[in-house]
C-alpha cells in the first residue's frame, strides 16, 4: 500500500535541482534536507506533528515506493528542521523529485532506527560516521552523537566546555572550542575506519579571530621522535590550510598541506580522502582538490604509546604536548572508502547552501482536507475529514 492510500492528507515535492549536482551525477548519496529550502509561511509548520512523527519520504507521487529517513531534529513552532534521506542517485542533467508526506489520519512515530525506513537505512553502509553536532556539550555523554548504524562512535566532550560553547554555526548548530582545554574524546573503535582503512573525512571549520593553532576535525598522536614518525591527524591550520598527516611508523612524514592560510572567522568545507590500497591521499576545501600525493606508505598507522591518548576532535592530544584548537566544527562525516571528485562537490553544495540545494514546493491535499488545519491545533490525532 502506497503513502496515498494508507491514511496521508499532505504531501510536498522536494526538488534537487540538477545543477547542484556534479558533473556526472552522484550514486549512494544521502541528501541533507533542512528548512532553508522551506517557506516560513508553507503549510508544513502547522499541519504536521509537532515531533515529526508523521513524516515520510517517498520517490514517487503516490509514496509506493518509501524512503527511509532520519529525522535529525524538528521544531515547528521555531519552523526548523533537519534531516536525512536514504542514498540517492542524482542527476546532473535533470532535476532530482522526491516527496515528502505528513498530516496522517491518526497520530504516527518515526519507524524504529533499525526498520526499513528508520534512521539507520538513511546512511550507506560505507558511511560510518555523520555527526551533526547539535545537542549541548555539557549535557549527558556521550554529547558528540553519531546517527549512523556504525557502533560506539560517539564523542564525550572534554575540558570546561558549557551549554554556551553550542552556537550557531553552518547547519544548524555546533561547538565553540576555547583553544585552551575544550576537545571531544571517541573510543578506540574508530581506528577500524581511520587507522587501517580507505577513509574519506569531512567537515566544516571557523577559525576564531587571533587563534594560533589548528581547527581538528579528527586527530590521533600526531608526534615524531628520533627519526620516527607517528599518528593521524585532519585539520586546518592557521598558516598552511587544509593538512593531512599519515605517520605509520617510518621515517616518511608523510604530510599533505594545501599551503594557503585561511582566513579567521569565516567558515570553510575541508576534508581529505586516503587510499589504502595505493597509497594516494587528497585534500579539499570547499568542495575542490588542493592538493594530492600519490605513494605514500600504506602500512597502518603507528602509534607511540607514551605519547598516544586516543582520537580527539577539537584537539591533538600528546599526553602533555597538547595543541587546543580555538573555534568552531560542525556537520562531520566519515567514509570507510575513497569518496569521488563528485560527491565531495555535491556534499560541499549540500552542506553550504542546503536552502538552494533542495526546496519544498506547495502542499498539496491528498484524499481529505488537513485535520490540522480543519481543527487549528498542531499535533491532535484522531480528526478526520
Amino acid at each position: 500500500m502506497g503513502l496515498q492510500d494508507d491514511g496521508f492528507l499532505r504531501r510536498a515535492k522536494i526538488t534537487i535541482p540538477a545543477a547542484q549536482i556534479a558533473t556526472g551525477g552522484v550514486s549512494n548519496y544521502t541528501p541533507i534536507f533542512t528548512e532553508a529550502g522551506i517557506d516560513s509561511s508553507h503549510a508544513i509548520w502547522s499541519e504536521a506533528q509537532s515531533n515529526g512523527g508523521d513524516l515520510r519520504l517517498s520517490s514517487d507521487v503516490n509514496g509506493n515506493t518509501r524512503l527511509a529517513l532520519d529525522l535529525i531534529s524538528i521544531d515547528t513552532a521555531a519552523k526548523t528542521l533537519e534531516m536525512a534521506i536514504q542514498p540517492q542517485s542524482l542527476s546532473a542533467i535533470t532535476d532530482n523529485e522526491l516527496y515528502l508526506w505528513w498530516d496522517h489520519v491518526s497520530t504516527q512515530s518515526q519507524p524504529s532506527r533499525t526498520d526499513t525506513h528508520g534512521q539507520d537505512n538513511a546512511y550507506h553502509s560505507s558511511h560510518n560516521g555523520h555527526w551533526p553536532i547539535n545537542d549541548d556539550p555539557s549535557g549527558t555523554a556521550p554529547q558528540m552523537i553519531n546517527r549512523t548504524a556504525t557502533a560506539n562512535y560517539d564523542g564525550t566532550t572534554g575540558g570546561s566546555m558549557t551549554s554556551g560553547d553550542l552556537v550557531s554555526a553552518q547547519i544548524g548548530d555546533g561547538w565553540e572550542f576555547d583553544g585552551v582545554d575544550d576537545d571531544v574524546s571517541f573510543p578506540d573503535d574508530l581506528d577500524t575506519p581511520l587507522q587501517d582503512s580507505s577513509v574519506s573525512l569531512f567537515g566544516w571549520v571557523k577559525i576564531s579571530t587571533g587563534s594560533t593553532t589548528a581547527q581538528v576535525l579528527f586527530s590521533r598522536g600526531l608526534v615524531g621522535t628520533g627519526g620516527i614518525r607517528y599518528g593521524l591527524t585532519v585539520q586546518m591550520t592557521t598558516g598552511g590550510g587544509v593538512s593531512l598527516q599519515r605517520r605509520v611508523g617510518n621515517a616518511n612524514v608523510n604530510a599533505l598541506t594545501e599551503g594557503v592560510a585561511p582566513s579567521q572567522d569565516v567558515w570553510y568545507h575541508i576534508g581529505a580522502t586516503f587510499n589504502k590500497s595505493t597509497g594516494d591521499g587528497e585534500i579539499f576545501k570547499n568542495g575542490v582538490s588542493v592538493g594530492s600525493v600519490t605513494g605514500w606508505d600504506t602500512a597502518d598507522v603507528a602509534y607511540l604509546a607514551t605519547r598516544d591518548e586516543g582520537w580527539y576532535s577539537g584537539a591533538l592530544r600528546r599526553n602533555g604536548s597538547n595543541a587546543w584548537s580555538e573555534g568552531v566544527n560542525d556537520y562531520i562525516s566519515l567514509w570507510n572508502r575513497v569518496l569521488s571528485s563528485a560527491e565531495i562537490e555535491t556534499l560541499y553544495n549540500n552542506t553550504n547552501a542546503p536552502g538552494t540545494f533542495a526546496t519544498l514546493g506547495t502542499a498539496e491535499s491528498v484524499g481529505g482536507s488537513s485535520r490540522r488545519a480543519l481543527s487549528g491545533l498542531s499535533g491532535l490525532s484522531g480528526i478526520t475529514t
